[in-house]
């Protein structure tokens, strides 16, 4: 493991502050990927009670059900189980065509009553539910789409990923949006494309694929009510964590900015070496000590993936409430 200390600067006065820490490939993940639907398969182990799978496409799984009572999808096989314990706040981006208020979420091997509820809706919507009774060692997790009367319809959900805490995730598998509907959270600068869609552009199974057009680009994180995400609470997410590569091996400098809703002007900037060769590396950025993060909550935020004109790839940037890197 690389551990790289790094001072925050605050533009407006170029004061001292606590420093942010940059941790390059941390030992532990803290998130675990249980189905992203990256494949055009059935990726369930079981569909029960007029669950029926039609398709997987774009990252993206749609199933038919029926008016059955108490339609189940069941995910298994993650290696070596599931650690409930330490990983208790399952994040699904689903949605349910017809009228819906909530789902349930059951660690395997499920116990009657002892469940989370899910909200759902007819937009695909990332949502959380943090479980509160869990076996010691889950072999999966079952989801049961549609609480309430039985109603048909189609149900669409393009990840289920279990957390270590409350988790605001990008996770960049979604083909041609990087989340919010017709609104999406990321524009980019000095990367190609046209009409503000450089991002939505370049993403293809599971990653983004950028190619910057000089050693200036940059990712804006769109925070506003069109995306329904107007700011990041700093009080609640105090990590930020970066899965990235870089195509063209060179030394280069990832850069991560963010003002607070207290900063009078400039931003704060953190900036960490990339690893300069072709494999994905995690880069965790904890901001617990940072005094321009904890100054207040967090209105702009922009990550520059490279200062140079190399290709690269992100899998996902996610700000973590809780984290582990030790």
């Amino acid at each position: 493991m690389k551990k790289l200390i790094i001072s925050t600067l605050i533009a407006s006065t170029c004061a001292a502050a606590s420093a942010a820490v940059v941790i390059i490939d941390p030992p532990q993940a803290n998130s675990l990927i249980l189905e992203n639907f990256s494949g055009t398969s059935d990726p369930s182990s079981e569909q029960r009670n007029g669950v029926r799978f039609v398709a997987a496409q774009d990252g993206v799984a749609k199933y038919s059900i029926t008016d059955r009572a108490d339609p189940q999808l069941i995910f298994k096989g993650y290696v070596g189980g599931v650690d409930f314990a330490n990983y208790p706040n399952v994040r699904i981006r689903h949605s349910f065509s017809e009228s819906n208020q909530s789902g349930s979420v059951y660690p395997m091997p499920a116990r009657e009553g002892k469940m989370g509820k899910v909200s759902i809706n007819h937009t695909l919507a990332g949502r959380q539910v943090v479980l509160e009774e869990y076996p010691p060692l889950g072999q999966g997790l079952r989801l049961d789409p549609v609480d309430g009367d039985h109603v048909p319809g189609e149900y669409c959900i393009d990840y289920i990923i279990l957390d270590r805490g409350r988790t605001l995730g990008f996770e960049f598998d979604q083909k041609d949006t990087t989340r919010g509907g017709l609104n999406n959270f990321f524009i980019g600068n000095n990367l190609g494309g046209e009409n503000s869609k450089e991002i939505v552009s370049g993403i293809d199974r599971g990653v983004y694929h950028g190619e910057p057009m000089s050693s200036d680009s940059m990712m804006i994180l769109q925070l506003t009510p069109a995306t329904g995400l107007t700011a990041i609470n700093s009080k609640i997410y105090k990590f930020i964590e970066i899965r990235m590569r870089v195509l063209e091996p060179q030394q280069g400098v990832g850069t991560v900015f963010f003002r607070s809703e207290t900063a009078n002007s400039g931003s704060s900037k953190i900036e960490f070496d990339l690893v300069d060769d072709e494999y994905f590396h995690t880069y965790l950025i904890d901001l617990r000590e940072d005094a321009s993060w904890n100054s207040g909550v967090i209105n702009s935020f922009r990550f520059d993936p490279t200062n140079r004109k190399q290709a690269f790839e992100i899998d996902h940037i996610r700000f973590y409430e809780t984290a582990k890197f030790k």
